[in-house]
């Protein structure tokens, strides 16, 4: 590992992103690269702390000269969304990810890259251990699972640091200055489901092709679900007069993640050549609507060569199905009238399993109001409970709001501005941060989030361009130097 990049001006940032990624570190299995931050902080005597979620914070002292200089948080998450291609092997419990270099971005083979926080984890590293650092005081803070409904950030401790301003290093648009986010909370829904022997042809259904993306990040660019797509067919199919019974369906991986693929399976009483032909008929509707989001969308049927008999989904729980995937509200629900181009308020129906006894279903809700989030809540749960679903709601957070006067945001724009000749961009986004949570932890703690271009985030097409991370590096480094 650490080959890559080698006479790179900046390869202290791009070696410790190349040892990042030969660690498993997927959200919920972080410990080694935690034991590997903290063996770092000792090999560099610096004091650290970890608390009792996992988040570590270390601390570097002021270099000569800062000691007057007030402290500053820098904080990013250790965990990755794992994704990969249909035929990939990779093993994110054990592997490595496989880095290369191509038109100037850093890839994985077959799966997501980890920039997204990998690179924030690097900048900090880089700082924290670089013998030629100029700076102030700086709190590392290093969290735990912000993929997986920010429980890091919820059991966070803060209690050892001094600092009254953050930065936030899990942005993915260079020249962009993050100063608010909306809000988010999770939707467990589980339907008990019925049975009844029906006999007929077993057919297994695949929509794949989708695009996918961060639910927060391009859930307005108008790309397909593929659960709701499949929901949509089978829902198609039975308008078409087709006789069959649901087997199981499943989709998606990453309730943050829109899913690309969907799977399910059906026992068809009617002629399989048809089944074949509406399967046609349908992805030559959906290549029509979405010809300019995802042109790759593909529905493939494997049937059985004889009839059988089946345990099917009854009708009746068939129906509640087609409520909680077809009919429950998904994607854009509300564009912002205040930040142009931004959603105000979103679903994402993010995975559903057929688990034997039952149908499980998780949605992720944003909103940059807490009103609005909750009257969705509301909307939903009306809708999943009328189907006969056990309804939980889990990984709730706040909406991070913007402040009309930030010093830190002032600081910033002036010396991006200083360095590259054009101010910096300053918004919000849909999707959901941390700092939210963090804010909330320490009373008046100025906060920006910032970071490089980072293209198709949470999905295998993952890229990090090289020379934005390094830019963006090169402006943290000259903000760090400054004294006034």
């Amino acid at each position: 590992m650490s080959r890559l990049l080698r006479d790179h001006k900046n390869y202290i940032v791009f070696k410790y992103f190349q040892e990042i990624s030969s660690i498993p570190h997927g959200s919920g299995n972080t410990m080694a690269l935690r034991n590997y931050i903290l063996d770092l902080a000792k090999e560099y005597k610096l004091e650290h702390s970890m608390d009792s979620v996992g988040n570590i914070i270390i601390f570097r002292e002021g270099s000569a000269g800062y000691e007057s200089i007030p402290p500053l948080i820098l904080q990013s998450h250790v965990d990755m969304v794992c994704e990969k291609e249909s035929d990939s092997t990779h093993d994110f419990n054990t592997d490595p990810l496989s880095l290369y270099i191509e038109d100037g971005f850093l890839k994985a083979k077959g799966t997501t890259l980890g920039g997204d926080d990998g690179i924030g984890v690097s900048y900090m590293l880089a700082f924290l251990t670089d013998d030629n650092y100029q700076g102030p005081r700086l709190e590392c803070v290093f969290t735990v699972d912000e993929e997986t409904g920010m429980e890091g950030a919820h059991g966070l401790d803060l209690s050892k640091c001094r600092a009254d301003r953050m930065i936030n290093l899990d942005s993915e648009s260079e020249g962009t200055f993050i100063t608010g986010c909306a809000g988010g909370s999770k939707i467990n829904a589980v339907l008990p489901i019925k049975t009844r022997i029906m006999r007929g042809y077993q057919a297994d259904i695949t929509i794949s092709g989708l695009k996918g993306g961060h639910s927060g990040d391009e859930i307005n660019k108008g790309r397909g679900n593929a659960i709701q797509l499949m929901s949509r067919f089978l829902f198609y199919l039975l308008r078409a007069k087709a006789t069959f019974g649901l087997l199981s369906i499943e989709g998606g991986d990453k309730d943050n993640a829109i899913p690309r693929d969907a799977k399910a399976s059906i026992v068809i009483t009617s002629s399989p050549t048809r089944l074949c032909d509406l399967a046609d008929s349908f992805r030559k509707m959906l290549s029509a609507e979405y010809a300019a989001t995802d042109p790759h969308i593909e529905i493939s049927i494997y049937e059985a060569t004889s009839e059988t008999e089946h345990f099917a989904i009854t009708e009746e729980c068939q129906n509640s199905i087609y409520l909680m995937l077809y009919a429950i509200p998904n994607g854009v629900i509300e564009m912002s009238h205040s930040i142009p181009g931004i959603p105000e308020t979103s679903t994402n129906l993010g995975k559903v399993r057929s688990t034997g006894s039952n149908i499980e279903c998780t949605y992720l809700l944003r909103s940059s109001f807490a009103s609005r989030k909750r009257e969705l809540i509301q909307r939903m749960t009306l809708i999943l409970k009328s189907a006969g679903a056990t309804v939980t709601y889990s990984s709730s957070y706040p909406a991070w709001e913007y402040k009309p006067e930030s010093a830190l945001r002032d600081e910033l724009s002036k010396v991006w501005e200083k360095m590259y000749g054009s101010a910096p961009e300053v918004t919000a986004i849909h999707g959901g941060l941390e700092c939210g949570i963090i804010s909330s932890k320490k009373e008046d703690l100025d906060i920006v989030s910032m970071g490089p271009d980072i293209l198709d985030i949470h999905t295998p097409k993952e890229r990090l361009d090289i020379e934005s991370a390094s830019r963006v590096y090169d402006f943290l480094v000259e903000y760090l130097k400054k004294k006034e």
